[in-house]
Parts: structure tokens; sequence; C-alpha cells
């Protein structure tokens, strides 16, 4: 937190994994310390892992986007969130809000911003798997809470776009909740 420039950049390389961070935010989680540009930048890497099952992940206050992924590896399956890799996977991470997804801190950009990727998973794809663990939040944030523009295989499950951690009170984006432009 506090960077000038990204807080967590990755470029490219494969099957790495991003875990139980506080990105942004001081280390209760409870107050902005914003990089000034993005809280995470994926550039052309594939087979990666933002998962915050584990522990307290929280990504916001940043200057850019919370997560901001592009140009990744065309074939190559990640994933923000749980283990094993498998397609781009986001789970369990809290953006644009404090550590306990209950108020916003917002990056000034979109929560997550996904350009030019393919084979990408937003939270937990366990439709079955229960109600809050694994739940991801992304609210809070100045611009849209998801955008995804020229992509494909983008797949969204168990989010909480524009609410608290339990879905019972608006924590709203400045944005739209979900953008998808020119994706499939």
């Amino acid at each position: 937190s506090g960077n000038v420039g990204v807080g967590v950049l990755l470029r490219g390389g494969r099957n790495n994994i991003i875990g139980a961070n506080i990105i942004g935010l001081n280390a209760s989680g409870q107050l902005d310390l914003g990089n000034t540009s993005h809280g995470i930048e994926i550039d052309r890497s594939g087979g990666f892992v933002i998962d915050g099952s584990f522990a307290s992940f929280s990504i916001s206050g940043n200057g850019g986007d919370g997560i901001f992924i592009h140009d990744t590896i065309h074939g190559t399956r990640s994933r923000i969130g749980g283990i094993p890799p498998g397609p781009g996977q986001i789970e369990s991470v809290f953006i644009g809000t404090d550590a306990n997804g209950t108020r916003a801190l917002g990056n000034d950009g979109a929560g997550i911003r996904i350009l030019g990727s393919t084979r990408i998973n937003l939270g937990d794809t366990n439709f079955l798997s229960g109600l809050l663990p694994g739940t991801s939040v992304i609210s809070g944030n100045h611009a849209d809470g998801i955008m995804i523009s020229g992509s494909s295989y983008v797949s969204v499950g168990r989010v909480n776009v524009g609410t608290n951690v339990t879905g019972s009170l608006a924590v709203p984006n400045g944005g739209d909740g979900i953008r998808l432009v020119g994706s499939s």
C-alpha cells in the first residue's frame, strides 16, 4: 500500500499465486493508503490465481482499477481465487470495500477491468457450494464494478456487486455493476 505505481505487477510468466494480501489499505484493512495506480496488474500472464479463501484479501483505495487484467496468454487457463489453478480466477476477495466487506473504500477506477483476455473466472463458479464461503465483494468503486472488453470465455459466479458481503445493504459502484463490451 502507498506505492507510487502499481501495488502488485505480474508481467509474463505462468502459474503464479497472489493470496491473502491487503493492497491499498492499512494493515487493519479499515483506512485508505492506496497505491497511485492499480492494486494488481496482470499483463500477458496465464495460469494465475488471486485467492483470499485462506485469509483476508482486500484491494481497495487505489488510484486506478482494483485489478487490471490485459492481454493474458491465449489458451492458458488462469484463476483468481481457489486452488488448483484453472481458468483465471478471482475468489474470496473484497474489492472497493474495507476488509470486512461492509463499507466503501473504493478504487478510483473499476473494481476489476479485463481487456483482450481469455479464460478467466471471477468468483467461485461452483454455484451449488453455499452462500458466504468463497464470495467476493466488488462494491464501492468509483467506476464500474466489473468491466469486460474484447475478451472471451469470462465467467462471473458468486460475486456480490454493489452490496455488502451479506448482500443485505447497498454499497454501490459509481458506474455499471457489470459492463460487457465486445466480449463473448
